[in-house]
């Protein structure tokens, strides 16, 4: 199955995933937030990096853990 990814700016992705992320109730990793909302894996890792920075969302040793095991 295809997915047909859109394309759309660095700054409303930023804003997407921080929506995203604001309503979902658990911690999701970057594959799962580009699944979602249909992006790009590099936009979604560059907007969390973004979102990071800004001090909007923080990333989590326990959601790392979670993915590796």
């Amino acid at each position: 199955m295809m997915i047909e990814l859109r394309d759309i700016s660095k700054e409303q992705a930023k804003q997407e995933v921080h929506d995203l992320l604001i309503i979902n109730s658990k911690p999701i990793d970057h594959l799962g937030i580009a699944n979602k909302l249909r992006l790009d894996l590099k936009l979604v890792a560059s907007a969390c990096n973004d979102l990071i920075e800004d001090k909007l969302i923080e990333f989590t040793w326990e959601l790392h853990r979670e993915i590796l095991c």
